[in-house]
């Protein structure tokens, strides 16, 4: 069974169809107020438990009742007072539910509209365009019985409909709230979210770029000069070696394009950090390592 806040399409062709689920009087009522082309956002009545308050008279007069007639025998009369009592809270609460059956939230895509009264008629509304803010609020029974309140705030003084108590699965109507008036769309939950990141892929380095003269840096053989000494390491080449370009990740909408990330690679030679120790002569930095990790590497 669907549940009464579920709208069928949500579409102006499906409005009759929305209100179908409601009584024959709240429907005509109802569809008399739409005006043409209007479609049903979210329509609702208010949650079971908001009879708790009527029913606790009844229960307790049933069993004061009960104790009159097994453990006490009182007299009649004082058991046929309480009876009284019984029946006439027992009618109280048949007419309260009554009225909930007849009291309908409707929240379309131009106003907010309630409509309430069994043998008369009152239906309050609303324009979405003078909400200014709502507020969401579930007490802890609201919690364990999946209801809410949900007030709406105007620019004006007085307003029409405020306080919408008891609301039943009060996070959807929230949310369908707040995208209908706010333009904010819901957000859909996934049963499971991929990576943030892409997995880093092992980029070999480019080869040497040539020399002035046409050989590599250092002379023949990649040493330095004077000859014979111990290779040195190979230049950086013009456009530097990245591991991870932000433009190809889907934009967050936060900070935008980060840049690439260089990658400086070092000699694994402890010797070797100590003859780059100082700046070449050609004003050439000093190559650190820097990140990542190699377990960050992908080597397949």
């Amino acid at each position: 069974m669907p549940r009464v806040h579920a709208v069928a399409d949500g579409t102006p062709d499906s409005v009759e169809v929305d209100l179908g689920v409601m009584p024959r009087r709240v429907r005509e009522s109802l569809l008399a107020q739409l005006a043409e082309g209007e479609r049903i956002v979210i329509r609702t009545r208010q949650h079971p438990l908001v009879l708790a308050r009527h029913a606790l008279w009844p229960l307790l007069a049933a069993w004061a009742w009960w104790w009159l007639v097994v453990d006490v025998e009182a007299a009649p009369r004082l058991i046929d007072l309480v009876l009284l009592v019984f029946l006439v809270g027992l009618a109280r609460l048949a007419w309260k539910e009554l009225g909930r059956r007849y009291t309908w939230f409707v929240a379309t895509n131009k106003r907010i509209l309630k409509h309430e009264g069994i043998l008369t008629r009152t239906v309050p509304m609303m324009r979405l365009t003078k909400v200014t803010d709502m507020t969401y609020h579930r007490t802890v029974g609201g919690e364990i019985w999946n209801y809410g309140t949900i007030v709406i705030e105007s620019a004006g003084q007085q307003q029409a409909i405020r306080e919408l108590r008891y609301i039943p699965d009060p996070d959807e109507v929230n949310a369908a709230l707040n995208s209908e008036i706010f333009g904010e769309r819901p957000r859909r939950r996934r049963p499971g979210r991929p990576r943030p990141w892409s997995r880093l892929v092992r980029r070999d380095p480019p080869p040497d770029p040539p020399g002035d003269g046409g050989e590599p840096r250092g002379g023949p053989g990649g040493v330095g000069p004077g000859g014979g000494g111990r290779a040195r390491p190979p230049a950086p080449p013009s456009e530097p070696e990245t591991w991870y370009r932000s433009s190809g990740r889907r934009p967050t909408g936060r900070l935008g394009d980060t840049g690439e990330i260089p990658v400086v690679r070092a000699g694994e030679d402890p010797a070797d950090q100590d003859a780059w120790a100082a700046e070449d002569t050609d004003g050439q930095a000093r190559e650190i390592p820097l990140y990542p990790p190699p377990e960050w590497v992908d080597r397949a």
